[in-house]
C-alpha cells in the first residue's frame, strides 16, 4: 500500500516545530507506517527528510539575513540543472553534448544534487524572486508544493558565479550510496570546469550521521583534478545534519568554503 505523504508529515509536524531531531522524526514515520513494506517506508523517510532539510534551510535563510539561500532540486527527468543558469553561459553545456554526440556517438548523462546552494548577493537580477520565498510555519501541503518549485523561479536567472554549490542530502548512507555522491559530484565540478575554468563549485554530503567508513569513502579526489596542484577534493565539506541546530552550523560553513581557485 502506498504511504499518503501529506498524511506522513502532518502526523510529526508538530514535533518538527519543537524542534525535535530529525531521526526522532523519521523514527516517528516507521512507528506509524510499520505494517507497509519496508521499501515504501524508506521511500517516504528519504522524501520526508528532504522536506525538513528544505524547509529548516528557508526559514534560518528568511530569519537571520545569511545570504546563502538552499533549494531543493528535482529529479533530472523534470529539469536538468544547468538550464537554471543564464542561457550564455549554460550554451556550452549543450554544446559540449552535441559535440561528444555528433562526433564519438557518446552520451553526456548527468544527475541531479538535491539541493543548489545559491549566494544571493551574486543573484543580481532575481531579487523580486527571492523577496517571494517566505517562512514557512506549517508542513500543508500547498508550502510543502512551494518548496519542491523554487527552483522553477530562477529558470536560466542564475550565473555560475552565484552558484556557490550543491548539497547531496541522504537519510543514511549505505556504501553503493557513497560512490552515487561521489559519481555525482566529479562529473558536476568536471562539467562546470568547462563552462568556468576560474570557478570552484562545492559539493556537499549530507547526511543524519557519518561513520569513519563513510568519510573514508568520500575522501576522494575530483578526476578531473588529477593534475593540478593541489588535485581537489570530489567532497568538499561533509556534515551530519540531524536538527536546526546542525543547520546553522552548515550556514556557518559555507562563509569559509572558497568559490575561487
Amino acid at each position: 500500500m502506498k504511504i499518503n505523504s501529506n498524511e506522513a508529515i502532518s502526523s510529526i509536524e508538530a514535533a518538527f516545530f519543537n524542534n525535535a531531531p530529525y531521526s526522532v522524526l523519521l523514527d516517528m514515520v516507521s512507528n506509524h507506517y510499520s505494517t507497509h513494506s519496508s521499501g515504501s517506508v524508506a521511500n517516504i523517510k528519504g522524501r520526508i527528510y528532504e522536506w525538513l532539510f528544505a524547509v529548516d534551510c528557508i526559514n534560518h535563510f528568511k530569519t537571520t539575513g545569511n545570504r546563502y539561500l538552499v533549494l531543493k532540486l528535482p529529479n533530472v527527468t523534470s529539469l536538468n540543472i544547468y538550464d537554471l543558469i543564464t542561457q550564455n553561459e549554460t550554451t556550452k553545456f549543450y554544446k559540449i553534448k552535441e559535440t561528444l554526440k555528433r562526433n564519438n556517438g557518446l552520451n553526456l548523462i548527468t544527475s541531479n544534487p538535491d539541493f543548489i546552494i545559491l549566494d544571493t548577493s551574486k543573484l543580481n537580477n532575481a531579487q523580486s524572486d527571492i523577496d517571494k520565498i517566505h517562512t514557512i510555519s506549517c508542513l500543508s501541503e500547498t508550502n510543502l508544493q512551494e518548496v519542491d518549485q523554487y527552483y522553477k523561479m530562477f529558470l536560466y536567472k542564475i550565473g555560475i558565479n552565484s552558484i556557490h554549490g550543491f548539497i547531496s542530502l541522504k537519510s543514511s548512507l549505505r556504501p553503493d550510496r557513497r560512490l552515487q555522491i561521489v559519481h555525482e559530484a566529479t562529473i558536476t565540478k568536471a562539467i562546470f570546469e568547462i563552462m568556468n575554468k576560474n570557478k570552484k563549485i562545492n559539493f556537499i554530503s549530507a547526511s543524519l550521521m557519518h561513520n569513519e567508513k563513510d568519510k573514508s569513502a568520500l575522501n576522494t579526489v575530483a578526476i578531473h583534478s588529477l593534475n593540478n596542484h593541489p588535485p581537489e577534493p570530489a567532497i568538499d565539506f561533509i556534515c551530519s545534519i540531524n536538527n536546526k541546530i546542525d543547520i546553522s552550523t552548515l550556514f556557518s560553513a559555507l562563509s569559509s568554503i572558497s568559490t575561487t581557485k
